[in-house]
């Protein structure tokens, strides 16, 4: 996971058909809050098994469990079959009624409740906070560049890109532009 951070540059600009000495010095301050990266994918799938068998053991059949999980029946089923062979074992009675505990299921299911609620909490957590953090970019330019030349690029940027605030810096010199 990548943490909050911050990219800092000074780009120089020369626009198209200008002389060396209309060079733009742009100064760049970009902040991104949060990017998630994916995780180890057999961590992923060990994930997703104990998921499917909780979803089963709390339904009772792979069909609800599947309209729970949003997935196909067939992938519960297959994901059952999977943790039963890792462990060796049954931890369903399967009938026409349903899919029932067996004795090590149940053990199983209650050792994993808790856990399975607090991963989902945590995963809801995340996707808040992901959704409310975004990216700041900071422009620092001299006014007239701003006034002449930046400012439809940053309007269609913004345009695009609605989730990234956008500040400017301005000033006469870069040392204005700079505080």
């Amino acid at each position: 996971m990548k943490r909050s951070g911050h990219f800092r540059c000074v780009l120089c600009v020369l626009p198209k058909g200008c002389c060396e000495s209309l060079k733009i010095m742009v100064y760049f301050d970009i902040t991104n809050h949060y990017s998630p990266q994916k995780g180890d994918s057999s961590m992923n799938s060990n994930w997703n098994a104990y998921r499917m068998f909780f979803y089963v053991a709390y339904c009772g059949t792979t069909s609800a469990a599947a309209n729970e999980l949003h997935i196909a029946q067939p992938a519960v089923s297959h994901g059952i079959k999977q943790l039963e062979e890792s462990f060796g074992c049954k931890l369903f009675n399967r009938s026409s009624h349903g899919m029932e505990l067996t004795p090590i299921g149940q053990l199983l299911f209650e050792n994993i409740s808790g856990a399975v609620s607090d991963i989902e909490n945590a995963e809801k957590l995340i996707e808040a906070e992901v959704k409310s953090s975004h990216a700041v970019i900071t422009i620092g330019v001299s006014d007239t560049t701003l006034q002449h030349f930046l400012i439809p690029y940053i309007e269609e940027y913004k345009a695009k890109h609605p989730d990234v605030d956008i500040n400017t810096r301005h000033g006469k010199n870069a040392e204005e532009i700079m505080k």
